[in-house]
C-alpha cells in the first residue's frame, strides 16, 4: 500500500514570480502577481506525486466570506491542460518528492488578498486540506479582456 501524499513544504517562488509579473519593486517576500498571467509554485510532499491516484484541487478565496458565485472563492483541479478563461493548475513537472505547478488566474478575476490552499485525495475518497500561502492579485493593464474596445 503506497502512503498517503502528504504536503511537507511549498515554495511560492515570490521573487521569481513578481520579477515575472513586473511587481518586484512592491517586494520580493510576499507573492503579488496580476491577473490574467501564469504563475509557478513548487510543492513538496513526503513521496512522488501519482497522478493516476493522487488528486489535488487548489482553492483559492478572498474576502470575508468567499463563494464562487461572487466570483471570490475558485476551486480547480490539477490538471496538464491550461484552461484559458478560468483559474487553473496546469503545466505540472514531477521531480522526485517535488511537484512543480503553474497557476493561471483569468483576466477578469476578483483582484485582492488571496489565500491559497489545496485539498489532496485518494482512491478512497478522504481528503487533507493544506495550506500553502497568501498572494495578492492585481489589475493587469496587459491582459484586460475588452482592451480593444477602450482603444477604439
Amino acid at each position: 500500500l503506497v502512503a498517503a501524499l502528504e504536503l511537507r513544504s511549498v515554495d511560492l517562488q515570490s521573487p521569481r514570480n513578481n520579477k515575472g509579473h513586473h511587481t518586484q519593486e512592491m517586494g520580493l517576500k510576499r507573492l503579488i502577481v496580476r491577473r490574467g498571467q501564469l504563475f509557478n509554485l513548487q510543492l513538496n510532499f513526503n513521496r512522488p506525486f501519482q497522478p493516476q491516484t493522487d488528486s489535488i484541487t487548489f482553492v483559492a478565496e478572498t474576502g470575508p466570506e468567499p463563494t464562487e458565485l461572487l466570483g471570490t472563492r475558485a476551486s480547480f483541479l490539477l490538471t496538464q491542460a491550461r484552461q484559458e478563461k478560468v483559474w487553473s493548475a496546469s503545466d505540472f513537472t514531477i521531480d522526485s518528492n517535488s511537484l512543480q505547478v503553474s497557476l493561471f488566474t483569468p483576466a477578469n478575476a476578483v483582484i485582492g488578498h488571496y489565500t491559497l490552499k489545496i485539498e489532496i485525495s485518494r482512491d478512497q475518497g478522504q481528503s487533507v486540506t493544506y495550506p500553502l500561502g497568501n498572494f495578492i492579485l492585481l489589475f493587469n493593464p496587459w491582459s484586460f479582456p475588452n482592451w480593444k474596445m477602450i482603444c477604439l
